[in-house]
């Protein structure tokens, strides 16, 4: 009997970690960091095919991903301070690579975001790119449909502007005009498989984009700390 198919998270993570550039060993180790244990032989099945779009982020490699050079100056001020962060979050959890490496395919999403959303922060920007890109992700590795409608009706409505703006959002929700925010397809469950340690918890946190808010839908996701 062959074994049983390694669950999503950990195919999407083992594709990702290849297309970093990471060896088999290291993505075998890497995963064991986030509570992900995988064999190698599972790792070397699965980091056969890739897609270039999940290599670090890389400036010239933008144009073929379909972003123009103008955006150069934005896309390059959210990676800035998205590398910022990495390298104090690694500082802080020393052992533990806190944050993933941008990457192009989120690029190319903090481009497009950026278009739609211009007067929000970087740090929004980042995660609700990273929120379409999830879904993106699912589709291309795991050849799920690609479903992006709740965002791009909270892209639309733009619920977090005024009371004016989440009622008319909310409205349309109840009335079925437009569907309500579903959960990142690629997030973990807590009956998915192994143990979640307080470790693993605070590292999936990271690097797997829980935004939209499911219990608060019309918040950025930065607006996550008034809330606690």
């Amino acid at each position: 009997m062959p074994p049983p198919r390694l669950e999503d998270r950990k195919i999407v993570e083992i594709k990702k970690l290849k297309a970093q550039g990471k060896t088999i060993e290291e993505i075998v180790h890497e995963m064991d960091l986030q509570g992900m244990k995988v064999g190698r032989a599972s790792v070397a099945k699965y980091a056969k095919k890739f897609d270039d779009l999940d290599r670090p982020f890389d400036w010239l490699a933008m144009e073929s991903a379909g972003v123009p050079w103008a955006a150069g100056p934005y896309i390059l001020s959210v990676w800035r301070e998205a590398k910022i962060a990495r390298r104090q979050a690694n500082d802080k959890f020393v052992g533990i690579d806190f944050f993933p490496q941008p990457s192009v395919r989120e690029g190319r999403w903090w481009w497009r975001v950026h278009l739609a959303l211009p007067d929000i922060s970087n740090e929004d920007v980042y995660e609700i790119a990273g929120a379409f890109a999830a879904r993106e992700i699912a589709h291309d590795l795991l050849d799920k449909p690609l479903n992006t409608a709740d965002l791009q009706a909270w892209v639309a409505w733009k619920p977090y502007e005024s009371e004016e703006a989440k009622q008319s959002y909310n409205d349309e929700i109840k009335a079925g005009t437009i569907p309500e925010p579903v959960r990142n397809p690629l997030l973990p469950t807590e009956n998915s498989g192994g143990v979640f340690t307080d470790k693993h918890r605070i590292i999936f946190a990271a690097r797997s984009y829980d935004w939209p808010w499911l219990d608060h839908p019309h918040m950025l996701p930065s607006e996550a700390d008034s809330t606690t």
